[in-house]
C-alpha cells in the first residue's frame, strides 16, 4: 500500500468522501465497529494526557470528524486537519465549535504546524495502514510536544493498541 497512490489524492471528491463516512457511521459494518472500539482507546490514552484549556490537540488526518466527539469531553482546543477540502466538509458539524481552532488543509507528511504546537496528536486509521512509512510516521513524530505528558512511547503504544485490532 502506497501513501502517494492509495491515501494522498483518493478522498479528493465528494462522492469518495461520502462513501468514507457512511461507512463509519450507517449500518452493521466492521468498519463501524472497528472505529468504536478505536474511540474507546482514544477516550483511555486522552484521559492519561491531563489536558488542560490551555492545551491543543492535533486531528490529523481529520477525515470527517469522526473522533470529534471524543475531543469534545477534554479543556483542550483542536486543530482539525485534512488534506481533502471535502473531508473537512463532512467534518464541519463533528467538533465541538466553542473548542475547535479551525480546520487546517495538510497533507500529513508535509504540516505546516511547529514542532511544540501540540500536546497531543491524534492520527487515526491513517497509522494503522502506514504504521511503517517513515515520510508518515516520522512527521506525526515531529509534530507531537516532546516534552509533558505525551511522550513518544505513548504514541507508539497506542499506535500498537490500534494494529491489536
Amino acid at each position: 500500500m502506497s501513501y502517494e497512490i492509495d491515501t494522498k489524492n483518493a478522498y479528493r471528491n465528494e462522492a469518495k468522501a461520502n462513501a468514507y463516512k457512511n461507512q463509519y457511521t450507517q449500518g452493521i459494518k466492521w468498519a463501524r465497529f472497528t472505529m468504536w472500539q478505536q474511540k474507546k482507546i482514544i477516550t483511555k490514552f486522552l484521559d492519561t494526557c491531563n489536558l488542560e484549556s490551555e492545551d491543543k490537540v492535533l486531528d490529523i488526518p481529520c477525515g470527517a470528524g469522526y473522533i470529534g466527539s471524543v475531543l469534545a469531553k477534554y479543556e483542550a482546543s483542536v486543530v482539525a486537519s485534512d488534506i481533502s477540502e471535502e473531508m473537512m466538509e463532512l467534518a464541519k458539524n463533528e467538533y465541538n465549535s466553542e473548542k475547535l481552532d479551525g480546520f487546517i488543509q495538510a497533507d500529513i507528511t508535509k504540516t505546516p504546524f511547529p514542532s511544540d504546537h501540540f500536546k497531543c496528536v491524534i492520527v487515526l486509521a491513517l497509522i494503522v495502514e502506514f504504521l511503517f512509512d517513515e515520510q508518515v510516521s516520522s512527521t506525526a513524530h515531529k509534530n507531537r510536544l516532546s516534552s509533558g505528558d505525551v511522550g513518544s512511547h505513548q504514541q507508539a503504544r497506542l499506535s500498537i493498541d490500534w494494529c491489536q485490532f
